[in-house]
């Protein structure tokens, strides 16, 4: 991180503002909790998860956690999933998601992909030796989850990142809310909070954060647009992570992921 970089959230850390939306915040925490409903944060190893994760253990050390591979990652994210489990001496579980790995699949015109299968198996970039358990359709999350009494789940959105993160305000949902078939619930934290207020939260709490969100401000990414999300996500290739940026950042990762899906080079 650019020292001013730094400097200017210490100060935002600071204000009135920022300390009025961090206790917002965790009182939305505490309302959760006080649910007595079991649950998990969802934790990608980008920053948003990574306040979200550290508020929830704050007040309950031994809550659940997943991380769900969705197929292509920076090696960086992988290695902070996996020192993050260390360092807040908490289990992550790892989970194989493929919905959003059918989609790209579809949208990078490898239909072939979608799997399940070897085919599928033999295009996954990231190792697939460690995840707990598959999740081989979206639509049995909520079963799965309901069947096992978790009814609770934490994540990193906010109303800053794009049309389907507004959904928390814009459809009317509190940050705590109820949906889907089972009632299960949604903890959103975050659901106010801009770019700033979460890197306020990292620099005062010296939190630990991805290395990769320092190579995008190497390249002079915009804050807004430091994302680091799954890469098999069509959405990040819009704002940059593929093409010019993924090649600076990781080059290997950027040839093995182009072989598999030559469209990708679209956006170099």
């Amino acid at each position: 991180m650019r020292e001013i970089d730094r400097l200017q959230f210490e100060i935002h850390a600071k204000s009135t503002a920022f300390r009025y939306k961090l206790e917002e915040a965790r009182a939305i925490v505490d309302s959760a909790i006080a649910l007595n409903v079991s649950g998990y944060v969802a934790f990608s190893g980008g920053l948003d998860s990574t306040v979200v994760l550290d508020l929830v253990l704050k007040v309950k050390p031994d809550f659940n956690v997943f991380w769900i591979d969705d197929g292509a990652d920076y090696r960086e994210t992988l290695q902070f999933v996996e020192e993050t489990a260390i360092q807040r001496k908490c289990r992550i579980q790892y989970i194989r998601g493929v919905k959003a790995w059918g989609q790209w699949c579809r949208e990078m015109g490898r239909p072939d992909l979608v799997g399940p299968g070897e085919a599928m198996d033999a295009a996954w970039i990231n190792p697939i030796s460690h995840w707990d358990e598959q999740w081989l359709s979206d639509t049995q999350y909520p079963r799965m989850l309901y069947e096992r009494g978790l009814g609770l789940c934490f994540t990193g959105m906010m109303a800053s990142e794009s049309k389907n993160r507004n959904l928390v305000l814009e459809k009317g949902y509190r940050p705590l809310y109820q949906r889907g078939k089972f009632g299960e619930w949604s903890c959103c934290p975050l659901a106010k909070w801009q770019k700033r207020d979460v890197w306020a939260y990292i620099v005062s709490h010296h939190l630990p954060y991805n290395n990769v969100y320092n190579k995008l401000a190497e390249l002079d990414i915009p804050l807004q647009h430091r994302r680091v999300g799954p890469l098999t996500c069509f959405r990040i290739m819009h704002y940059g992570t593929h093409g010019h940026v993924l090649k600076h950042v990781d080059y290997e990762l950027y040839n093995r992921l182009s072989n598999v899906f030559p469209k990708i080079r679209e956006y170099s």
